[in-house]
C-alpha cells in the first residue's frame, strides 16, 4: 500500500486521473492500473516495439512466403525487379542462413505434400534443421 501512496506522488497526472474512480477500471482495481503506469513509466516491463512486438518476424514470415510463390509463376510472369527487392529486403541484416532457412519454411508451407528435408537442403540446409 505505502509503494501505491508513493506511485500516485510521482505519477500525479496519470494517477490522479487513474485514482479518481476507487471502484474499478477496466474491471482491474485502481491500484494496479497505477502499478501498471508507474512499471511502464521505470521500463520494467516495457511496451513491445512496433505494433505486434514481433514485427520484424512477421515482415520477414511475409516476404520470404511471397518470394517462394512469385517464383513458381513462369519465368515471363515472374516480376524479377520486385522479386530482386524481396531479396534485398530479406537479406539485410541477417545472416545468409537464416534467410534460405526462412525461404525453406515457406516452401514447406505452401507445399506441404513435398518432404521437408528436401525443401532444406534444396536451399543448402542440412538435416540439423529438419
Amino acid at each position: 500500500m505505502q509503494a501505491s501512496a508513493q506511485a500516485i506522488g510521482l505519477v500525479r497526472g496519470r494517477a490522479k486521473i487513474l485514482a479518481t474512480d476507487p471502484q474499478r477500471l477496466n474491471g482491474d482495481s485502481t491500484q494496479a492500473a497505477i502499478d501498471w503506469a508507474c512499471r511502464t513509466m521505470w521500463g520494467l516491463p516495457m511496451p513491445k516495439k512496433g505494433i505486434t512486438g514481433h514485427d520484424d518476424w512477421v515482415l520477414t514470415e511475409a516476404l520470404a512466403t511471397a518470394l517462394v510463390a512469385l517464383e513458381q509463376l513462369a519465368p515471363k510472369h515472374q516480376p524479377s525487379a520486385h522479386m530482386d527487392d524481396i531479396r534485398k529486403i530479406l537479406s539485410n541484416g541477417k545472416e545468409p542462413a537464416a534467410v534460405g532457412l526462412h525461404l525453406a519454411q515457406a516452401k514447406c508451407r505452401l507445399f506441404p505434400d513435398i518432404d521437408p528435408l528436401k525443401i532444406y537442403r534444396e536451399y543448402g540446409i542440412g538435416e540439423e534443421y529438419g
